[in-house]
């Protein structure tokens, strides 16, 4: 594997934490101005800004979410 393709990788691990913050933030916003069992995936996904397969890269679904949420 060439540079590119290190530096790439690299950026991709330190990238992954950053994001799984973001959409935990993003389902505890959501979370407080709705129920939980209202707020679906796609809407976490589009208040992150990533696709629903991004949030299921993370979290197996929203129990996990919740449960990580505590």
């Amino acid at each position: 594997m060439g540079a590119v393709g290190v530096a790439r990788i690299d950026r991709q691990k330190r990238e992954f934490p950053r994001r799984e913050l973001e959409i935990l933030d993003v389902a505890l916003e959501l979370c407080s101005s709705a129920d939980f069992e209202s707020v679906t995936i796609e809407q976490i996904a589009r208040g992150g800004d990533v696709g629903k397969g991004t949030v299921y890269k993370h979290f197996a679904g929203k129990d996990e979410l919740l449960f990580r949420l505590r």
